[in-house]
Protein backbone atom coordinates (compact mmCIF):
# COMPACT_ATOMS: atom_id res chain seq x y z
CA UNK A 1 0.00 0.00 0.00
CA UNK A 2 1.61 3.15 -1.12
CA UNK A 3 1.63 6.52 1.03
CA UNK A 4 -0.36 8.05 -1.79
CA UNK A 5 -3.47 5.03 -1.26
CA UNK A 6 -3.19 5.46 2.79
CA UNK A 7 -3.89 9.20 2.16
CA UNK A 8 -7.16 8.59 0.03
CA UNK A 9 -7.90 6.11 2.80
CA UNK A 10 -7.52 8.43 5.41
CA UNK A 11 -8.91 11.67 3.72
CA UNK A 12 -12.18 9.97 2.80
CA UNK A 13 -13.36 6.46 4.55
CA UNK A 14 -11.45 7.33 7.83
CA UNK A 15 -13.05 10.74 8.44
CA UNK A 16 -16.41 9.79 7.60
CA UNK A 17 -16.50 6.96 9.60
CA UNK A 18 -15.63 8.92 12.48
CA UNK A 19 -18.18 11.35 12.53
CA UNK A 20 -20.78 8.45 11.89
CA UNK A 21 -19.36 7.14 15.21
CA UNK A 22 -19.91 10.36 17.10
CA UNK A 23 -23.39 11.00 15.39
CA UNK A 24 -24.71 7.23 16.25
CA UNK A 25 -22.76 6.60 19.85
CA UNK A 26 -22.31 9.93 21.29
CA UNK A 27 -19.64 10.57 23.55
CA UNK A 28 -16.79 8.23 25.38
CA UNK A 29 -18.30 6.58 28.06
CA UNK A 30 -16.19 8.89 31.66
CA UNK A 31 -14.54 5.43 32.27
CA UNK A 32 -12.83 4.48 29.30
CA UNK A 33 -8.89 4.72 29.30
CA UNK A 34 -6.61 5.61 26.19
CA UNK A 35 -4.25 3.39 25.75
CA UNK A 36 -2.40 5.10 22.67
CA UNK A 37 -4.19 7.10 20.07
CA UNK A 38 -0.90 8.13 18.11
CA UNK A 39 0.00 11.79 18.45
CA UNK A 40 3.71 11.64 19.17
CA UNK A 41 5.48 11.07 15.91
CA UNK A 42 7.43 8.32 15.70
CA UNK A 43 8.99 5.63 13.11
CA UNK A 44 11.45 2.59 12.77
CA UNK A 45 12.25 0.16 9.74
CA UNK A 46 13.53 -3.33 9.46
CA UNK A 47 15.24 -4.08 5.80
CA UNK A 48 16.44 -7.66 4.75
CA UNK A 49 20.47 -6.19 6.15
CA UNK A 50 19.15 -5.12 9.30
CA UNK A 51 16.04 -7.16 9.66
CA UNK A 52 15.56 -6.22 13.96
CA UNK A 53 15.07 -2.68 14.25
CA UNK A 54 13.53 -0.68 17.83
CA UNK A 55 12.59 2.92 18.80
CA UNK A 56 11.20 4.64 22.02
CA UNK A 57 10.30 7.53 22.51
CA UNK A 58 8.20 9.98 25.14
CA UNK A 59 4.71 10.22 24.14
CA UNK A 60 2.42 11.86 26.78
CA UNK A 61 -0.88 10.82 25.38
CA UNK A 62 0.35 7.17 25.74
CA UNK A 63 -0.42 5.02 28.83
CA UNK A 64 2.63 5.15 30.76
CA UNK A 65 4.00 8.33 28.73
CA UNK A 66 6.58 6.74 26.57
CA UNK A 67 5.99 3.95 23.61
CA UNK A 68 8.32 1.28 22.34
CA UNK A 69 8.47 0.07 19.30
CA UNK A 70 10.21 -3.47 17.49
CA UNK A 71 10.41 -5.26 14.50
CA UNK A 72 11.52 -8.09 13.36
CA UNK A 73 11.55 -8.88 9.34
CA UNK A 74 11.73 -12.67 8.49
CA UNK A 75 11.27 -12.67 4.24
CA UNK A 76 11.43 -10.21 1.61
CA UNK A 77 14.32 -7.95 -0.14
CA UNK A 78 12.44 -5.01 0.57
CA UNK A 79 11.25 -3.24 4.42
CA UNK A 80 8.85 -3.18 7.37
CA UNK A 81 8.10 0.42 8.70
CA UNK A 82 5.94 0.82 11.77
CA UNK A 83 5.34 4.32 12.22
CA UNK A 84 3.06 6.56 14.48
CA UNK A 85 1.48 10.02 13.49
CA UNK A 86 2.86 9.59 9.60
CA UNK A 87 2.59 12.94 7.81
CA UNK A 88 0.57 14.52 9.98
CA UNK A 89 -2.18 11.75 10.28
CA UNK A 90 -2.76 10.46 14.17
CA UNK A 91 -2.18 6.69 13.41
CA UNK A 92 -0.19 3.83 14.17
CA UNK A 93 0.63 2.24 10.81
CA UNK A 94 2.17 -1.25 10.19
CA UNK A 95 3.63 -0.93 6.48
CA UNK A 96 4.70 -4.38 4.52
CA UNK A 97 7.21 -3.92 1.11
CA UNK A 98 5.98 -6.40 -1.61
CA UNK A 99 6.86 -10.19 -0.26
CA UNK A 100 8.37 -8.70 2.80
CA UNK A 101 6.85 -11.13 6.30
CA UNK A 102 7.34 -10.16 9.69
CA UNK A 103 6.15 -8.96 12.96
CA UNK A 104 5.92 -5.33 14.33
CA UNK A 105 5.35 -4.63 18.17
CA UNK A 106 4.46 -1.70 20.12
CA UNK A 107 4.89 -1.98 23.73
CA UNK A 108 3.80 0.45 27.21
CA UNK A 109 5.79 -0.46 29.74
CA UNK A 110 6.58 2.79 31.19
CA UNK A 111 9.95 5.13 30.92
CA UNK A 112 12.86 3.06 30.11
CA UNK A 113 13.96 3.31 26.42
CA UNK A 114 14.74 -0.50 26.26
CA UNK A 115 13.25 -2.85 23.87
CA UNK A 116 13.25 -5.47 26.98
CA UNK A 117 9.88 -5.28 27.90
CA UNK A 118 9.78 -4.19 31.66
CA UNK A 119 6.88 -6.32 33.47
CA UNK A 120 6.01 -4.15 35.94
CA UNK A 121 6.57 -0.10 34.18
CA UNK A 122 3.01 0.73 34.44
CA UNK A 123 3.20 -0.07 38.28
CA UNK A 124 -0.62 -1.87 38.42
CA UNK A 125 -2.65 -0.13 36.50
CA UNK A 126 -6.62 -0.90 37.27
CA UNK A 127 -8.14 -1.60 33.96
CA UNK A 128 -11.00 -3.47 34.97
CA UNK A 129 -13.23 -1.61 36.89
CA UNK A 130 -15.73 -0.76 34.45
CA UNK A 131 -14.09 -1.75 31.73
CA UNK A 132 -14.17 -5.01 30.05
CA UNK A 133 -12.67 -5.18 26.43
CA UNK A 134 -9.68 -3.22 24.34
CA UNK A 135 -11.08 -1.35 21.23
CA UNK A 136 -9.10 -0.89 17.98
CA UNK A 137 -10.23 2.12 16.98
CA UNK A 138 -10.28 2.51 12.93
CA UNK A 139 -9.00 -0.47 11.93
CA UNK A 140 -7.64 -1.06 8.04
CA UNK A 141 -6.16 -4.62 7.05
CA UNK A 142 -5.89 -4.89 3.32
CA UNK A 143 -4.24 -8.51 3.61
CA UNK A 144 -4.57 -11.74 6.03
CA UNK A 145 -2.77 -11.15 9.49
CA UNK A 146 -2.81 -11.10 12.97
CA UNK A 147 -2.97 -8.98 15.52
CA UNK A 148 -2.40 -9.96 19.36
CA UNK A 149 -2.34 -7.69 22.78
CA UNK A 150 -0.64 -9.07 25.91
CA UNK A 151 -0.97 -7.81 28.83
CA UNK A 152 1.29 -8.50 31.90
CA UNK A 153 0.54 -8.78 36.00
CA UNK A 154 2.56 -6.07 37.37
CA UNK A 155 3.49 -8.86 40.56
CA UNK A 156 5.89 -10.82 38.26
CA UNK A 157 8.46 -8.81 37.32
CA UNK A 158 9.81 -11.93 35.35
CA UNK A 159 6.49 -11.70 32.75
CA UNK A 160 5.16 -15.17 33.30
CA UNK A 161 2.00 -13.73 34.36
CA UNK A 162 0.34 -12.68 31.76
CA UNK A 163 -2.77 -13.31 29.09
CA UNK A 164 -3.19 -12.78 25.26
CA UNK A 165 -6.05 -12.61 22.85
CA UNK A 166 -5.47 -12.95 19.38
CA UNK A 167 -7.49 -11.57 15.91
CA UNK A 168 -7.48 -13.09 12.93
CA UNK A 169 -7.61 -10.54 10.27
CA UNK A 170 -9.92 -11.93 7.27
CA UNK A 171 -8.25 -9.05 4.63
CA UNK A 172 -10.27 -6.94 2.55
CA UNK A 173 -10.67 -4.74 5.67
CA UNK A 174 -10.80 -1.01 3.69
CA UNK A 175 -13.68 0.81 5.50
CA UNK A 176 -12.19 1.90 8.79
CA UNK A 177 -13.84 -0.58 11.57
CA UNK A 178 -13.77 -0.61 15.48
CA UNK A 179 -12.53 -4.17 16.52
CA UNK A 180 -13.26 -5.08 20.47
CA UNK A 181 -11.13 -7.60 21.82
CA UNK A 182 -13.19 -8.83 25.12
CA UNK A 183 -10.96 -9.39 28.33
CA UNK A 184 -12.96 -12.52 28.13
CA UNK A 185 -10.97 -14.06 24.90
CA UNK A 186 -7.48 -13.47 26.70
CA UNK A 187 -7.91 -16.87 27.20
CA UNK A 188 -3.84 -17.68 26.67
CA UNK A 189 -2.17 -17.39 29.87
CA UNK A 190 1.36 -17.03 30.81
CA UNK A 191 3.54 -19.98 32.25
CA UNK A 192 2.80 -18.73 35.83
CA UNK A 193 -0.53 -17.94 34.92
CA UNK A 194 -3.37 -15.59 33.61
CA UNK A 195 -2.59 -11.99 34.45
CA UNK A 196 -5.11 -9.22 36.47
CA UNK A 197 -6.73 -6.77 34.73
CA UNK A 198 -6.89 -4.71 37.57
CA UNK A 199 -3.14 -4.89 38.19
CA UNK A 200 -0.66 -4.82 34.59
CA UNK A 201 2.39 -3.84 34.38
CA UNK A 202 2.70 -3.99 30.86
CA UNK A 203 0.86 -4.00 27.33
CA UNK A 204 2.22 -5.55 24.29
CA UNK A 205 0.75 -5.06 20.76
CA UNK A 206 1.83 -7.09 17.90
CA UNK A 207 0.96 -7.25 14.46
CA UNK A 208 2.50 -10.19 12.02
CA UNK A 209 2.21 -11.77 8.93
CA UNK A 210 4.66 -14.68 8.69
CA UNK A 211 2.21 -16.62 6.04
CA UNK A 212 2.27 -13.68 3.24
CA UNK A 213 3.83 -10.73 2.41
CA UNK A 214 2.71 -7.02 2.34
CA UNK A 215 0.13 -6.78 5.12
CA UNK A 216 -0.45 -2.73 5.65
CA UNK A 217 -2.58 -2.27 8.98
CA UNK A 218 -3.82 1.07 10.36
CA UNK A 219 -5.37 1.82 13.59
CA UNK A 220 -6.28 5.26 15.22
CA UNK A 221 -6.47 4.66 18.48
CA UNK A 222 -6.64 1.95 21.51
CA UNK A 223 -8.83 2.46 24.34
CA UNK A 224 -10.00 -0.19 27.24
CA UNK A 225 -13.41 0.55 27.52
CA UNK A 226 -16.86 -1.33 28.97
CA UNK A 227 -17.39 -4.01 26.38
CA UNK A 228 -20.46 -2.39 23.51
CA UNK A 229 -22.47 -5.42 23.05
CA UNK A 230 -24.41 -4.33 20.62
CA UNK A 231 -21.52 -2.95 18.34
CA UNK A 232 -19.90 -6.28 19.05
CA UNK A 233 -22.58 -8.05 17.59
CA UNK A 234 -22.16 -6.08 14.41
CA UNK A 235 -18.43 -6.14 14.76
CA UNK A 236 -18.35 -10.19 14.45
CA UNK A 237 -20.99 -10.10 11.82
CA UNK A 238 -18.99 -7.86 9.78
CA UNK A 239 -15.72 -10.26 10.45
CA UNK A 240 -17.81 -13.41 9.43
CA UNK A 241 -18.91 -11.61 6.43
CA UNK A 242 -15.74 -10.39 5.27
CA UNK A 243 -14.12 -14.12 6.16
CA UNK A 244 -16.97 -15.92 3.89
CA UNK A 245 -16.49 -13.33 1.04
CA UNK A 246 -12.58 -14.33 0.98
CA UNK A 247 -13.32 -18.06 0.69
CA UNK A 248 -15.50 -17.30 -2.70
Amino acid sequence: MTPRTIRSILAGKFVATLWLSLIFTGPASASTILIDDFVTPQSVTATASSPVAFSSVPAPEAIGGERDMELSLTGGFTSLSLSSNPFGGELLVHDSGATVTGSSVAVWDGPDANSAINYTGLGGVDLSTGLDAFMLNGLIADLAGEISVTVFDASDATGGTSSTSTLSLPGGMLVPTDVALPYASFTLAGINGAADFANIGAIRLAISNETSGSLDVLIGSITAVPEPSSALGLITACFAGLGMLRRR
